[in-house]
């Protein structure tokens, strides 16, 4: 079983707002590729910062790289 779990780039909105200011994030990592159906990224996005809250998993809006220390 994992000790933690973290995400990264699961956000709903089109801007991530940090300590450096505000930062443009698309919301498909590759969008040249067809999507075949769409979800509500609000009800997905409530979902995990509800376990995000409960310590279950740790959510970043930035990408793994991009990780402020």
């Amino acid at each position: 079983m994992c000790d933690q779990i973290h995400l990264f780039g699961f956000w709903p909105f089109d801007f991530v707002i940090d300590h450096h200011g505000s930062k443009f994030t698309p919301y498909h990592y590759y969008n040249n590729i067809t999507k075949s159906s769409y979800h509500v990224f609000t009800k997905e996005f409530h979902s995990l910062l509800s376990l995000h809250l409960q310590g279950v998993l740790r959510l970043h809006p930035h990408k793994c790289a991009d990780t402020p220390t």
